[in-house]
């Protein structure tokens, strides 16, 4: 259970959160509101709201994913081998090593992604990053679209799969995802999405 102030603060995605129902007298209901619901000075009720952790959408997206590879229901997640460092600027000296969702990271600063498979996909293919940001501060300089966008890259070999490296800055606070897609003439090959927090 989260309360609405760590909600707010961490301004997280409805994807990951979830507002509890139960039953009563036969009916669905919502059970958003914490109880006791304390009164205001004016007299009116404080609603402070309550909601539940999607477990399986956060695991999705964080340090754990590879490790809780059975309980995610995506079957073209594979477990890439992805890993990210934090720089100051693009292409700059790494400050620190960086695992989905497991630290917030401070605004204007550059991620760099490496990935790479543990097979050989099938030649020429297509690796896709994309970008899924959330939150008020996205919303209001991105409006509908979020500043979402993703880029492609088509991949003719194995040493240029192996030195592939993908940078995006940290721009919105709250929690983002980059979404990795490989693909080839078959269809996807893999698949793997990392949670990424900014403060």
């Amino acid at each position: 259970m989260l309360g609405q102030g760590l909600v707010e603060f961490l301004d997280l995605p409805d994807a990951v959160t979830m507002v509890k129902s139960v039953q009563r007298g036969g009916t669905t209901v919502q059970d958003s509101i914490l109880l006791p619901n304390i009164t205001l000075r004016d007299g009116s009720p404080h609603d402070y709201r309550k909601v539940l952790l999607r477990t399986e959408e956060y695991l999705r997206c964080g340090p754990l994913a590879e490790a809780a590879a059975e309980f995610i229901g995506d079957p073209n997640f594979q477990p890439l081998r992805l890993s990210m460092s934090v720089c100051k600027e693009q292409a700059g000296t790494p400050l620190a090593a960086y695992s989905a969702a497991s630290l917030v990271l401070p605004k204007d600063h550059w991620i760099r992604f490496d990935l790479s498979l543990p097979f050989q996909p099938r030649f020429p293919c297509t690796v896709e990053f994309a970008v899924e940001n959330h939150g008020r501060e996205a919303q209001r300089v991105g409006g509908e679209s979020f500043d979402n966008h993703s880029t492609e890259i088509t991949v003719s070999s194995s040493s240029q799969l192996s030195s592939l490296v993908h940078w995006e800055q940290t721009t919105y606070r709250g929690l983002h995802y980059m979404t990795i897609t490989i693909t080839n003439a078959g269809g996807t090959v893999a698949r793997r999405r990392v949670g990424v927090y900014i403060e």
